[in-house]
Parts: structure tokens; C-alpha cells; sequence
């Protein structure tokens, strides 16, 4: 498309009207986070039987295989917080599009929210083999809101939109970890000694009892 204008070829309007096809386009967005946010929760409920397993294994003075089960749950939480700045970008960009739909403000939403979509379209799918085909659906009609929308003007600010996009993903992922923080309990230190028991205090293990 791009290739087209600088031969100074216009690309072709696509047609129908523009509101239906964002309504689709955030009727996707919000289907693929419902779907991300049900996986999330199972692998989130596996979290916690992995983390008891720690504290158990822990608690017996079976260090080796408490190593075992923290690596484990150490890569899980990776995945969660990948998960979860996905899920949160996504209800960003969908919020991009309802901007777009009431306000028809396309420079700055659209391609902002067209470079979002360009960020996790690949993350999300590795998650989710089964949303491919969505995210392709979500890129042709990003494609065509951008042909529609005569969009040299927000092509012209393309730097801006990526910037915008990536302020989007670090604004998500550091929501992500907050949310882990605040809802996965810590994993224990296992190289310091045992001296006693653990209870579980304020969403974290901690205290000798």
C-alpha cells in the first residue's frame, strides 16, 4: 500500500461504510481478551498448585525438588505476565477503536491502534493457536480502515503512531506486573537455610512459625 502511494498510485477504496467494520474489529478485539483472560485464569490456578508443591517440598527440607517446582512456576509466571500485558493491550486498542467510532479522530487512533495490533499479533496467536485466524481477520480490516480513511494523513505520522504503540505496551506491561505483585504470592527464597515452618501472610510466604 505504501509502495503504491510513493508511485503516486492511489490504492483502492474498499467499500462499505466504516462504523461496521470498526464494530467488528472490537467485537474481535473483545472475543480474543475473553478468550486470553479464560485461559489465564486455568494457567493461574495451575500456578497455585505448582507454588503449594514449593512451599510443601519446602517445608519437608526436599530442596532439590522445591528447586524444581520454583523453576517451574518461575517460567509460568513469565507466561502470565506476558499473558496479561497482551489482555490489557488488547482492551487498549479496543478503547483505541471506540475513541475512533464516536470521534473519528483516524490520525492519531487508528494508527496508533493499527501499531498496537502490529505488537501483539504475534504473541497472542503463540499463546492461542486457535485466534490466528482472528488477528488475520483483525489485520485485513485495519488494512481497510486505513484505505478507507485516505489515510496519507495517518500514514504521515507513522513515527508518532509507533511511539504511541509502544508507550501502549509499556504502559501494559508494567500493569502486568503490578497485577502479578499484587495477586501471585512470592516464590520462597530456597537457598536460605530452614529453620521452621511458613505461613502464608499478606499474599506472600513469610515468617517462622
Amino acid at each position: 500500500m505504501g509502495l503504491l502511494r510513493r508511485n503516486g498510485v492511489k490504492s483502492p477504496k474498499i467499500k462499505g461504510p466504516i462504523r461496521p467494520k470498526i464494530e467488528e474489529a472490537i467485537m474481535i478485539l473483545t472475543q480474543q481478551q475473553n478468550a486470553l483472560n479464560i485461559k489465564l485464569s486455568r494457567i493461574r490456578h495451575y500456578d497455585r498448585a505448582l507454588f503449594e508443591k514449593v512451599v510443601q517440598y519446602y517445608q519437608n527440607r526436599d530442596i532439590r525438588r522445591a528447586k524444581i517446582y520454583a523453576n517451574e512456576l518461575s517460567e509460568l509466571r513469565k507466561l502470565i505476565k506476558a499473558m496479561t500485558a497482551a489482555s490489557l493491550m488488547l482492551e487498549q486498542i479496543a478503547t483505541r477503536l471506540r475513541t475512533l467510532k464516536e470521534y473519528g479522530d483516524f490520525a492519531s487512533n487508528l494508527s496508533i491502534a493499527k501499531s498496537s495490533l502490529e505488537l501483539v499479533c504475534g504473541s497472542v496467536p503463540t499463546m492461542m493457536s486457535e485466534s490466528g485466524e482472528s488477528f488475520s481477520r483483525l489485520s485485513e480490516i485495519m488494512e481497510e480502515l486505513m484505505v478507507n480513511t485516505s489515510s496519507t494523513e495517518a500514514d504521515a505520522g507513522g513515527v508518532a503512531a509507533m511511539e504511541g504503540s509502544e508507550e501502549i505496551l509499556r504502559e501494559a506491561q508494567t500493569r502486568a506486573e503490578a497485577e502479578l505483585d499484587r495477586t501471585l504470592p512470592k516464590i520462597p527464597e530456597l537457598d536460605k537455610p530452614l529453620k521452621g515452618g511458613f505461613r502464608e501472610r499478606d499474599g506472600e510466604w513469610g515468617g517462622l512459625v
